[in-house]
């Protein structure tokens, strides 16, 4: 089980060079060799409009602060509100 991170990330720019290389690469292939074989120009725009907001959230998203949680709430008072076997180990 993946646990939730209780303390600030850092940013990790080695991820958006890797995406931004591997995305690349996919994108320029298409258009240069799937396309032109297809000769489809509507496809192309299509393929360009989508690369070019995937790129866009991306880097919106990574540039963004990832937040931690804070334990808001102390043990006992959480036990008047929830069942206990309605919670998760985190809680």
């Amino acid at each position: 089980m993946i646990k939730t991170p209780l303390a600030p990330l850092k940013q990790n720019h080695k991820t958006q060079f890797l995406f931004a290389t591997f995305f690349s690469v996919v994108i320029f292939s298409q258009l240069i060799v799937i396309l032109p074989v297809q000769k489809s120009v509507v496809m192309a725009y299509f393929v360009t409009i989508g690369a070019f907001i995937t790129v866009v959230a991306f880097f919106l998203a990574s540039i963004r602060d990832p937040g931690y949680l804070r334990p808001t709430h102390k043990f006992l008072d959480l036990l008047k509100d929830v069942h206990p076997c309605e919670m998760c180990p985190d809680c």
